[in-house]
């Protein structure tokens, strides 16, 4: 929805600026308007891209992410890679929504938080192998779904707290310091949810043998509400 207005409102600006109605100044912000909605997009797309080359190469390495998606219709992977793309998405978002600066000055920040943002997927998703009891990778490339959207979630959730990092302030140190506490965050909640809401059997258990969706579902909209909770919290 939000992207369709987005789209909505460039088209009409757009068809706007062409007949000539608008006056002289709200042309010209139709004009930057079009401009950097153009561009956003444009960085958008090359910075998917690259994500997904360092995806293929750190995150998810070990196997060939092509033959997984493309010819076994890996949901698994499919769903952990989608779980990387939106919050590259996420990051790239909190970037650019920012009115200060210039717009050259947004695009330096838009590559610098990118490569800081890949940099901590890299880490968490390492961070992630060691606290769980299973080789995620390998359960990911044996086509179990339910590893890949427990960790597609918890990786929307983790970027989900870096924007709001980086809505907050444009400060480095503030993004690394606030990347630690959030990934600390994060596996603190998935050991709560080991032992208070799914008591029963253990998660490791739940979502690597037993390949339950219900439960990779249930800690991943968990990991989600803890982030917009924490964000809307302390940001």
């Amino acid at each position: 929805p939000c992207g369709a207005l987005l789209l909505q409102q460039f088209a009409d600006n757009q068809g706007t600026v062409d007949t000539g109605i608008l006056d002289n100044q709200t042309r010209r912000r139709a004009e930057r308007f079009t401009h950097h909605f153009n561009t956003d997009i444009l960085i958008g797309i090359f910075a998917l891209i690259a994500a997904q080359k360092i995806n293929d190469r750190f995150i998810f390495k070990g196997f060939s992410n092509r033959k997984e998606l493309v010819e076994d219709q890996n949901v698994g992977l499919g769903a952990a890679e989608a779980g990387s793309y939106i919050g590259t998405g996420l990051i790239l978002s909190a970037c650019l929504a920012g009115d200060g600066g210039s717009f050259l000055q947004g695009l330096v920040s838009a590559f610098i938080f990118f490569i800081l943002g890949q940099i901590a997927f890299i880490i968490f998703a390492e961070a992630y192998d060691k606290c769980t009891h299973f080789d995620f990778r390998k359960s990911i490339e044996a086509d179990n779904a339910a590893v890949g959207v427990s960790f597609g979630l918890i990786m929307i959730a983790f970027a989900n707290m870096l924007s709001g990092a980086i809505l907050a302030s444009e400060s480095i140190l503030f993004f690394i310091v606030w990347c630690i506490f959030g990934g600390l965050l994060l596996f603190a909640c998935r050991f709560l949810i080991d032992k208070f809401i799914l008591p029963g059997s253990a998660l490791d258990k739940e979502i690597h043998e037993d390949k339950n969706w219900g439960a990779s579902m249930i800690t991943g909209a968990v990991f989600i509400i803890v982030s917009l909770l924490v964000n809307t919290a302390f940001l």
